[in-house]
């Protein structure tokens, strides 16, 4: 009896024994991937602090992206999003700052200057109002990126710059319209996609303002013309041929 209890608890040493040692073994690994993860971290910011020393913001954006997928700390976010606001990618940058501000890890000292990069970013970024008329499911694109049915018709931040939104039903595009927002700008862009009305692309060519534009800048040529012709004539000046009169400009 006492052989087979003493069995037991050797049986029972060893397999505890067997245990902690998978977990010092397991927990090894984890320090040695935490560590090159670390280490990649490392080499990919100090890339991008070169890269951003040298002007290059574009590359320094993608180094700082990567290694905040790395190690997501909030020096490698307050980073990032410097870099993010020289590249005019204004919107995420605010979002990667706000982060900051909310991280409990982060610097006092961090904190402040993250509040104050945001609220001059704030007077920055311009805001939009997508205005979509449909009784439809349609879906609409911002820049090839869907834009959430939830922000239609309300007010929302875009980066400054020229864009694209197209309003489509998942294959054929029924209304499309191109804009680009200044700095600080508040605009609204109206997509119809009601029956018997299109924009965009789907808008008949005759009713836009471009084409009544030039009917109105043809006839106002045409009087012109008409004008200096007729004075010409009557001063005895010879008038002149067909093709040799110079076009009338216009001036902003």
């Amino acid at each position: 009896m006492r052989a087979s209890r003493a069995k037991s608890r050797l049986y029972a040493c060893l397999l505890i024994a067997f245990a902690t040692l998978r977990v010092v073994t397991s927990a090894r690994a984890q320090d040695g991937a935490d560590a090159q993860q670390s280490a990649l971290a490392r080499a990919l910011f100090d890339e991008g602090v070169a890269l951003g020393d040298a002007g290059e913001w574009v590359g320094a954006s993608d180094r700082f992206g990567r290694a905040y997928a790395l190690r997501p700390t909030p020096n490698v976010a307050y980073n990032w999003a410097s870099a993010l606001i020289e590249t005019h990618a204004l919107v995420q940058a605010q979002e990667l700052l706000l982060s900051v501000q909310r991280d409990e890890t982060a610097s006092p000292e961090l904190k402040r200057a993250c509040s104050e990069q945001s609220a001059a970013l704030a007077q920055r970024i311009p805001h939009v109002r997508f205005e979509v008329q449909t009784d439809r499911d349609l879906a609409l694109d911002v820049d090839g990126r869907s834009w959430p049915r939830a922000a239609w018709n309300v007010t929302s931040p875009l980066d400054p710059g020229p864009h694209v939104a197209r309003l489509h039903d998942g294959g054929r595009e029924l209304a499309r319209e191109e804009f680009s927002l200044r700095e600080g700008e508040a605009s609204t862009v109206s997509l119809d996609a009601l029956p018997g009305e299109a924009s965009g692309a789907g808008r008949r060519w005759w009713r836009g303002w471009p084409f009544w534009t030039a009917v109105g800048v043809v006839a106002v040529g045409g009087v012109v013309a008409g004008v200096v012709l007729a004075a010409r004539k009557d001063s005895g000046e010879q008038a002149p041929l067909m093709g040799n009169a110079a076009p009338g400009v216009l001036r902003w």
